[in-house]
């Protein structure tokens, strides 16, 4: 039996995380990317990236509930195109996917550059002058997309942790916050299902990928296809800014 996988996208804006994830997929898979709602979802023309902070919990509501029909229909692989840093909203996906019997993995972009940021982001501590150029540098060339601004860019790389295991995402706990739930007790190093668990089979559904010019994009769940809908957006106003996904 072929073994079902989800890759957790790791990486910063423009160092190739969406081609990356668009490449795993193929064409049996699916990308899940909470970018994905303001093209399809805001606004009138689904080929127009129309950022809207406000929305960004609905976008993530929405992106965790493509990714659920997806692991609940079996579909593999199943690619989380999003920041995935130590936090709840990774461990979700993460634990979703181990409780049904998914393995999971990090990956990170292929291009050039992001090797050698990666190797800065190593060495933080020591390079933080030359990091900081680039996110200078990643923020011009994203201004045409996401426009994610420097400073943005800047604050993710402090917080990037270049040694970060899935399993470090699976049995992650809030510094402020004790209450993980019993029920997600710590799973194995091979990110298997901890024994006890017992998960219902669910049927199959239709996946809802989003609208695409005027109408509904429904496809089977047995085969879904990543959409590719990219256009050059309205510049952002002035001092708008733009949290981490």
């Amino acid at each position: 039996m072929t073994e079902k996988l989800v890759y957790l996208m790791r990486g910063l804006p423009s160092c190739g995380k969406s081609y990356t994830a668009r490449k795993l997929a193929g064409d049996t898979g699916v990308v899940c990317e909470t970018d994905e709602y303001f093209y399809t979802q805001v606004g009138d023309d689904p080929t127009r990236y129309n950022y809207r902070e406000d929305l960004l919990e609905a976008a993530r509501s929405w992106n965790f509930e493509r990714f659920r029909r997806a692991v609940d229909a079996g579909i593999s692989p199943i690619v989380v195109d999003r920041g995935n840093s130590p936090c709840l909203e990774s461990q979700r996906y993460a634990r979703y996917a181990v409780e049904r019997g998914y393995r999971v993995e990090l990956k990170e972009p292929e291009s050039a550059w992001w090797q050698e940021i990666r190797v800065l982001l190593k060495y933080k501590k020591i390079t933080k002058v030359i990091l900081y150029k680039w996110a200078d540098r990643l923020a011009r060339m994203n201004r045409s997309t996401h426009r994610v601004p420097a400073s943005t860019i800047r604050r993710w790389m402090d917080r990037w942790r270049y040694d970060l295991t899935v399993e470090e995402i699976l049995n992650y706990r809030p510094l402020n916050n004790d209450s993980t739930p019993r029920e997600h007790a710590l799973v194995s190093s091979r990110y298997g299902v901890e024994r006890g668990y017992t998960v219902e089979p669910k049927e199959p559904e239709s996946l809802v990928i989003g609208r695409c010019r005027g109408r509904t994009e429904t496809t089977s769940a047995t085969r879904v296809r990543p959409r590719l809908c990219f256009t050059r957006p309205e510049p952002m106003r002035h001092g708008q800014d733009r949290m981490a996904p």
